[in-house]
């Protein structure tokens, strides 16, 4: 099998870079309610999935609410984030973690594990666990972008924060 060159190998690490750094500024993003940022992390025709196991958020609750349907394009993605309530205090973290990437030429999937914390007094509490599948694209531009962002949400902490 002969090697591959070293500029491709060093176009995928690069590649690889990139869309890593996109799936932290989303985390960074949310959390601190970044709007400039967090469009320019999705295509213009974006969709973002919430997909909670059952029973975890009851419908009629205000989270509930907001991912009951999937949010789809720029428009409606910057109107999700400038709804997504401001707690008092520190702001929520979301981390991804243990992320495989596979490239396909100018698109690309990975799947992440994802831990939710909030500080509560000075104490980090873990407010849900979940996984994210996700679909990237080159754009004109060069830059990667999601493309579609599936949120599968495992756990919910169930009392007020």
């Amino acid at each position: 099998m002969p090697m591959d060159s070293i500029e491709n190998r060093v176009r995928r690490l690069e590649d690889e870079r990139a869309i890593q750094r996109v799936i932290y500024n989303y985390c960074f993003a949310v959390d601190n309610k970044r709007q400039e940022l967090w469009v320019d992390i999705f295509t213009e025709d974006a969709v973002l999935i919430f997909k909670p196991a059952p029973g975890i958020i009851p419908a009629d609750s205000a989270i509930g609410k907001m991912i009951e349907r999937p949010i789809i394009g720029r428009r409606q993605l910057t109107e999700w984030l400038a709804k997504l309530p401001q707690f008092p205090g520190p702001p929520m973290k979301h981390a991804t973690v243990n992320t495989i990437i596979t490239l396909h030429g100018d698109e690309a999937t990975a799947d992440s594990n994802l831990v939710h914390f909030m500080d509560r007094e000075g104490t980090p509490v873990l407010l849900s666990t979940g996984r994210y599948r996700d679909k990237f694209r080159r754009c004109a531009d060069g830059q990667w972008r999601i493309a579609e962002r599936i949120a599968y949400m495992d756990s919910m902490r169930q009392e007020p924060s």
